[in-house]
């Protein structure tokens, strides 16, 4: 997929964005919201209010027929940035995000469908996305397959599924005759394989490029030969940006107007539905460092 281009728009996205007014949500209203919401699906015995922005939801009762592992234990549920999302933006981008996150999460009622390698690939999240993560999985059997990538990122191994994007744990790769390592290649590769090639296809000249619209996006930062093939291209300093899932920016730091780059970042993190970082990188030639 090459859904890349040039973006010329930035002035022009900055003032509305950065014009938006928030609005405060209580959170335990929020909370029980989301709770009605889940209970109207589940049964109202099997969801409740495990802390501020926190829920506990049981799992279905067991298909006796059933002879795949199944555990009654319940799932936390942390709607930090759900909440976040809500007050940043309009009550009916709130709405279908709300739509969004509980039929996901619905989905996975019966057990996702079977774990393969061809589901696995590695994305790049926000280290507050990778904390929650270890909170959620610190009782269970396996843990969540991290790695730290810069201040402020790290990668996390996962399934593609079609209504949704699952954790894989550590457990799970038993099946897959898959030890970590093997794992992660096989993730990352096929993560990479349907995003745009930043070593030849992307062109640096005197603005923004705005790679966008594919849930796997930010999945590029994890293409080092890319990135050091664009810098040799280029001919000097590449910054990169990460505000969301699904959108990676980049200029040359040459050309950059540096403030108005960081209040673009700004305007679409705090737009996100799924944001990331607001942070800049520059690419070092072995890694990514934040630019001071």
């Amino acid at each position: 997929m090459n859904a890349w281009k040039t973006a010329l728009w930035i002035m022009a996205l900055l003032a509305p964005a950065c014009a938006a007014a928030q609005t405060k949500i209580d959170p335990t209203v929020f909370t029980q919201d989301i709770a009605k919401r889940i209970a109207a699906e589940v049964g109202a015995g099997k969801v409740s209010v495990a802390g501020r922005l926190e829920l506990r939801v049981g799992s279905p009762d067991p298909d006796p027929a059933e002879t795949g592992e199944r555990t009654n234990e319940p799932a936390t549920l942390y709607l930090d940035r759900i909440h976040q999302f809500c007050e940043r933006n309009p009550a009916d981008a709130c709405e279908e995000t709300k739509a969004n996150y509980i039929a996901a999460m619905l989905a996975q009622r019966d057990g996702p469908p079977p774990l393969t390698r061809e589901r696995l690939r590695v994305v790049v999240r926000g280290s507050d996305y990778c904390d929650q993560l270890g909170k959620m999985f610190e009782n269970g059997k396996g843990t969540p397959i991290i790695e730290a990538l810069a201040p402020g990122l790290c990668a996390v191994l996962v399934a593609d599924y079609p209504r949704l994007i699952g954790v894989v744990t550590s457990d799970k790769l038993e099946t897959l005759e898959l030890g970590v390592a093997g794992a992660w290649l096989i993730g990352r590769e096929q993560a990479l394989a349907g995003l745009p090639k930043v070593g030849r296809e992307v062109e640096l000249k005197d603005g923004v490029v705005a790679l966008i619209d594919d849930p796997y996006m930010s999945s590029l930062m994890l293409d080092h030969d890319g990135w050091n093939q664009l810098a040799r291209r280029s001919g000097g300093e590449i910054l990169v940006a990460v505000p969301e899932d699904v959108s990676v920016l980049v200029q040359r730091r040459s050309t950059a107007d540096l403030p108005a780059f960081r209040d673009l970042v700004g305007s679409i993190y705090h737009d996100a539905q799924r944001s990331i970082s607001t942070r800049i990188y520059r690419w070092t030639g072995n890694g990514w460092a934040v630019l001071d």
